[in-house]
């Protein structure tokens, strides 16, 4: 990976230096032609950055996740990147059907989030809250409320 770095470090160091001598040179035509081949590839860079996105995202929401699963493990170090690795767990919440789920916040007490546009993540935390520690799920047809986890990852410093 310290390879692929260092080689876009290089590519954005070159089309700097081209397309500077391509203006130091004063001719507008050659210049133009650059940034139109620069905007180009440009865009092919864009479409692999968003390849490389689901790839990471797959990895961070799935692969990685489901690692620590089979291993139950809540934490790996990894030394060489002096890093901790973890699950993070996740909630997320979404309003299905309006009245039913104000309705529904209202007899478990949290009429004080119910506004037009009710916050999504304050949503979550709050039913979380009622999931986890009153053992209440809020009815699916009015709330829609789902766990995922992600990874986690922090430094750490290792020890010598």
């Amino acid at each position: 990976m310290q390879e692929i770095s260092q080689q876009i470090d290089a590519l954005a160091a070159t089309i700097t230096e081209h397309l500077a001598k391509l203006s130091a040179e004063g001719n507008t035509t050659k210049l133009l032609v650059a940034y139109f081949h620069l905007t180009e590839q440009y865009k092919r860079l864009d479409v692999a950055r968003k390849g490389i996105f689901h790839i990471k995202d797959h990895h961070d929401k799935k692969v990685i996740p489901e690692l620590f699963e089979t291993l139950e493990q809540d934490k790996i170090q990894v030394p060489e990147v002096a890093r901790s690795f973890y699950p993070l767990r996740k909630y997320s919440a979404s309003i299905v059907d309006k009245p039913k789920a104000f309705e529904w916040l209202q007899t478990q007490g949290l009429k004080d989030i119910i506004q037009p546009t009710v916050n999504a993540q304050t949503l979550a935390s709050a039913i979380k809250d009622k999931v986890l520690q009153e053992g209440i799920d809020p009815p699916p047809d009015a709330i829609t409320f789902t766990t995922y986890s992600i990874t986690g990852m922090s430094k750490y410093t290792p020890k010598s």
